[in-house]
């Protein structure tokens, strides 16, 4: 995707290995020319040595953006999912192969205008409107326009397609404005230094989809404002790039207190500790432990009778397996009441508001 224009292109491969990548750029060049700078992210196709001598051979400069943070392409990301919904779409309804409809959605994708620049892809790269479904029903209710002297449309055309991409240029910064006003409201500084220890978001090896924090690291240097190397023993690679917004500090505990904690849950687990009402807490120095119910089930009455079907999911759909993935785990007994003995609920409606 084009970064000024929005102008999106999408390429059907059976792999996505280097050659396979190179055979789409190539596709991609001879239409629109050979680009100054390309941007990906940090997979193995577009690392590799073959795509690296494909972009140093055509003197072309290779961005790569952080690990793990989608956020550096947010608008190739957000394409994908339009794209991804509309190939859902075709597929559903005309029970079709989806690459043969890609053509098609991809010049309905083109011709939408795009919020951040005001203008449709197909205005900033071609300059007139490309006539498309809609464009060819048109015709038959238009009268045909006449025809334009070659010259007079050659310097109308390109006084257009300059007035369309100033116009673009400013729109488009000030939705990032926007944009970055909204995002600053929550945001917060973090700065680290090489030396310091850190811990970072990382996806899971069984389950790449999921990602909790790892380490602790140490950080090399400071690449950028928001870009930090770290050093990954036990990785694949020795370092990573990360956003900062996958880092934070890492504090080490107290060992005493951390071993007082842990005599703490041992014995609090070995014996199942009844609880009458509430939930108890005791405070067992940095931490607190939940002290639960242990083995003896937690009895819920409920007047609400799709709450009864959570234990034996009797006809279930995905709202019900949502709560009961929900409530797994907890150890509760739901047991159905109906609505005129729940004397519960009654007092509680009938309680003042204090």
């Amino acid at each position: 995707m084009c970064h000024a224009t929005r102008y999106p292109a999408a390429f059907p491969l059976r792999t996505i290995t280097s050659k396979a990548v190179v055979k789409a750029l190539t596709q991609f060049i001879s239409t629109f020319g050979i680009p100054k700078i390309i941007q990906s992210d940090r997979g193995s196709n577009f690392t590799s040595h073959l795509f690296a001598q494909v972009l140093k051979q055509l003197k072309v400069k290779h961005n790569k953006s952080a690990a793990f943070h989608a956020q550096s392409q947010g608008a190739l990301e957000r394409f994908h999912q339009t794209l991804k919904s509309l190939l859902r779409s075709y597929c559903t309804e005309l029970s079709a192969d989806w690459e043969e409809g890609l053509p098609w959605l991809l010049l309905s994708a083109r011709e939408v205008v795009q919020e951040s620049t005001g203008f449709s892809p197909n205005d900033l790269v071609f300059g007139h409107k490309v006539r498309g479904p809609l464009a060819v029903l048109q015709d038959g209710c238009l009268p045909e326009e006449p025809p334009r002297n070659l010259i007079d449309y050659v310097n109308g055309f390109r006084l257009k397609l300059y007035r369309a991409g100033e116009l673009a240029k400013e729109k488009l910064k000030c939705s990032q404005k926007k944009m970055k006003l909204r995002y600053d409201r929550q945001a917060e500084l973090r700065e680290f230094t090489p030396g310091d220890r850190v811990l970072a978001l990382l996806p899971l090896v069984s389950s790449p989809f999921q990602a909790k924090y790892c380490g602790p690291f140490n950080v090399l240097r400071k690449v950028s404002d928001l870009n930090y190397l770290i050093e990954t023993p036990g990785y694949r690679k020795s370092s990573k790039l990360c956003h900062v917004n996958l880092l934070k500090c890492y504090h080490s505990r107290d060992q005493s207190k951390v071993e007082g904690t842990r005599v703490v849950k041992s014995a609090l687990t070995a014996a199942p500790v009844p609880v009458s009402c509430g939930l108890n807490f005791v405070d067992g120095g940095e931490e607190e432990v939940y002290v639960g119910s242990g083995l003896t089930p937690l009895t819920v009455f409920t007047d609400h009778n799709p709450l009864i079907f959570l234990k034996s999911l009797q006809n279930p759909n995905q709202r019900l397996m949502r709560w009961a993935l929900f409530l797994q785990p907890f150890n509760l007994d739901i047991r159905h009441i109906s609505g005129k003995d729940n004397i519960i609920a009654d007092a509680l409606s009938r309680a003042p508001v204090t």
